[in-house]
């Protein structure tokens, strides 16, 4: 898989499995992808909480907010805790008009994450 169509990134971090999202929009493809990538690599870091970082993304439609629940559902299931950071003003309205940032731990930064650990 070449950079260019790489999804997501799996930073190295001791504390907390660190997942960027690279596409500006996650299309019905890319949020495929995405939940794939992001199942492999919470199976390889188990015990770990997931932060997603969504810097970089400026649009998901619905298909991709399917994907946030499935994944925050997995999550759930095998009590570890998710994190969502570097979400922008339009995914927040969107979060928040679809009532999933009750669901989904929205923080400002990796930092952030970090101190409530």
């Amino acid at each position: 898989m070449t950079v260019e169509s790489q999804v997501v990134e799996v930073v190295p971090h001791e504390q907390v499995l660190l997942v960027r999202v690279l596409p500006r929009r996650l299309d019905t493809g890319k949020a495929e992808e995405l939940e794939n990538a992001v199942s492999h690599a919470v199976l390889a870091r188990p015990a770990v909480p997931l932060v997603l970082d969504l810097s970089a993304v400026k649009f998901a439609p619905s298909i991709a907010l399917g994907v946030f629940v499935n994944m925050l559902r997995g999550m759930n299931m095998s009590n570890r805790k998710a994190f969502f950071v570097g979400v922008n003003h339009q995914l927040r309205g969107t979060l928040a008009v679809t009532r999933l940032d009750a669901m989904i731990t929205v923080r400002e930064s990796l930092e952030q994450v970090l101190r409530e650990l």
